[in-house]
Order: C-alpha cells, then structure tokens, then sequence
C-alpha cells in the first residue's frame, strides 16, 4: 500500500528523532489494531490522577477480609508522586463502629466526608463555542467505592458506616464536578449507579447490571488488582487502561464462578458514552466491540489508566487535552474507514500520527 502525500510515515524518525518512533508506533499499532493509543499521564506539579477511595461497612468478619486485602494493595499508589489518594472509611471498621456512627453528629459520618472530599474537587465548567460545557482540565478524578450495596423501592445507595448514600445524592455532589472522571463501584445492586451516574467524559463502572444482583461481589478485587499492575495491559503498551482492568477483571469473575461450579451472581458493566445503559465485558473483543455493538462503550475508557508508564514522556495538562483531541479524532477516523478511499484514509492517518508525533516532541523537549 502507497501513500499519497509527499511525506510518508517512514520519514518520521528523520524529522523528528528517532526516539519518537514509539509515539508513531502507539498511535499505530494502538488506536488502530488494538484500539488504544499511548499516553502518558504523569505532570510535574499536578498530578494525574486524584483518587479517592472509599470503604463501606464490612457487616460480617468473611467480608472485612478481602476488603483488608484490597486496601493493602491500594497502598501501592501511594509510591507513585503523580497520583493523589485519599481514603474515606475503613475496611477495619466494626459493627459498634457503624453503630455509634448512626447516632454520630452527621460531620463527623463517612457520608459526610464523601461529601465535603467531593465538594473540595469541583471545578467551574468551561463553556464550548457551541454552548455545550466540558471538562476544565485537572487530574482525573477517581471514585471507587468498595463493600456492599442495596436496592429497594427503586433506590440504590453504598453501604457507609453510619448513614448510606445513594446513586441519586452522588450524582447531585459529582454535578459540579468538571474534571474527567472515573466512577468505580464494586458494590452489590451497583448496577443502577450507571443509569444515574452516566454523563459526558465520565466512565462508570459497575459491579453488577442491576439492583436485584444482591449478594457479595468478587470483581472488585479484580478490578483492583488489574488498574494496579501491568498484567491486564492487554495492548502491551506498559500500562493499563480502565477498559483493560475492567475486561480482566469481568473474565477473572466469570472464571471463578465457572471452577466454583456456580451460577455466577454478577455481571459487570462499563458506560463511557453517557447514553446511561452500559456494556456487558461479553461485549469486547479484546478491547473493541464486536462488530454487533458498534456504538456499545469503551472509547474513553481505553485512554484513560491510573499508573503511567514510567518511561513515557510527561504531559502537562494543555498536552493531555490536545492528545485526547487526538486520539479522539483518531477514533473517529478508525470509524469512518469503510467509507474513504484508500489515499483519502491513509492521508488522513498520516497527518494525525505527525501531530501525534509532534506532540511528544515537544514534551520531550521540555
């Protein structure tokens, strides 16, 4: 296959240093064979990600376990600089705890500080020359709730030591929050925090696909486990995005309930479009839609991870933006293939794999 411009990928390490090359082969090999591109997340003074950890009421000793377990491995972030965490709750907390808590001045509750650790990380929205608003900028905001869940007389709420919280009232705290956002909830009856929480440059992921999943959920601990480590890069890209962490940890819930000969009792979904409905993991092949769900989620959630590769060049924040607009611009030509000619196309790949290379250049000559 030919290319048509003067200048062909090929003399891209010739322009711009080889050492850029990876950047060419990331936009390549990532957006448009595995369908992710590369990133790099980490800035200097603010970090890339503020994450905010949330543990509910244990109820019984078998679940305060795993729970423990969880917390020792989301101690992990607190080595790397770029990513703030802060922990609401206590996998520790006991049943008199969550008793005195329910007669505690209401300040003082896990509800309450969810709240007011919310209400500090609201941002202005920025307007957009057609009137729409979006995301002002930031780290990311991380959101994961961990322990139990309920749903009754078609409320679902997070089981707080002390007063809950539901999905209406986090919706209403998260509205005035414009930063990119990453909503975790590995709760039972999760699922319809993704019909309330849904909305622009917002990924909701959802334990289980509706309120009447009630029993204890295992994909948290997967969930966990993956977002933290390399081994659910799937692109090879040395770092793993939430579509990554959430196909493995679906597949690593279904295969526990498959050796436990048992019907398995909770099926994750993932809402990054905010049309509010979510997408089964069944849905994926590998980290696309198949070609039956072609409209389902997970373009954004592809390009968003929690630890950044440490050889990657750092992003400030004006650089993030711009190569979100990229990668965004690259989906959309990856859609649009079918329809253009072979030059058009190619042409059109071209020009986004140099600004892509550009892009990296100049943060590597920061």
């Amino acid at each position: 296959m030919r290319f048509v411009q003067r200048r062909s990928v090929r003399d891209i390490p010739t322009r711009f240093g080889h050492g850029l090359w990876w950047a060419v082969g990331a936009a390549w090999m990532g957006s448009f064979f595995a369908g992710t591109a590369g990133r790099g997340d980490a800035a200097d003074e603010v970090p890339a990600a503020d994450v905010l950890v949330v543990f509910g009421a244990a109820g019984a000793d078998e679940y305060a376990e795993p729970l423990r377990q969880w917390a020792a491995e989301l101690e992990a972030l607190q080595d790397h600089s770029d990513i703030r965490i802060q922990v609401i709750g206590s996998p520790a907390a006991s049943p008199d705890d969550a008793a005195s808590a329910e007669v505690s001045d209401e300040p003082t509750s896990d509800r309450q500080r969810l709240r007011r650790a919310l209400a500090e990380r609201a941002k202005p929205m920025t307007a957009t020359g057609d009137g729409d608003a979006e995301s002002s900028g930031g780290p990311t905001l991380w959101l994961i709730l961990l322990g139990h869940g309920t749903f009754a007389d078609d409320v679902a709420k997070f089981n707080l030591v002390g007063p809950d919280v539901s999905a209406a009232e986090l919706a209403q705290w998260l509205s005035a929050t414009s930063s990119r956002t990453v909503i975790v909830n590995a709760a039972s009856c999760s699922g319809p925090f993704v019909n309330r929480l849904s909305g622009p440059d917002r990924v909701v992921v959802a334990a289980t696909q509706s309120g009447d999943e009630r029993d204890w959920t295992r994909f948290g601990g997967y969930f966990v486990q993956a977002i933290i480590s390399d081994a659910a890069d799937l692109d090879h890209d040395d770092e793993t995005s939430v579509l990554e962490a959430f196909v493995m940890a679906a597949g690593k819930t279904r295969q526990f309930y498959r050796d436990a000969g048992r019907i398995a009792s909770e099926h994750a979904l993932i809402d990054d479009n905010g049309d509010a409905q979510g997408t089964p993991a069944e849905w994926f092949d590998g980290l696309s839609a198949d070609q039956k769900h072609a409209a389902a989620d997970g373009n954004l959630a592809k390009r968003i991870t929690l630890v950044a590769a440490s050889d990657l060049p750092r992003l400030d924040e004006a650089q993030r933006a711009e190569r979100d607009v990229i990668e965004r611009d690259l989906e959309t030509l990856k859609r649009r293939k079918p329809e253009m000619n072979s030059a058009e196309y190619w042409s059109a790949l071209e020009a986004l794999m140099l600004r892509q290379a550009e892009l990296y250049q100049r943060s590597a000559e920061q």
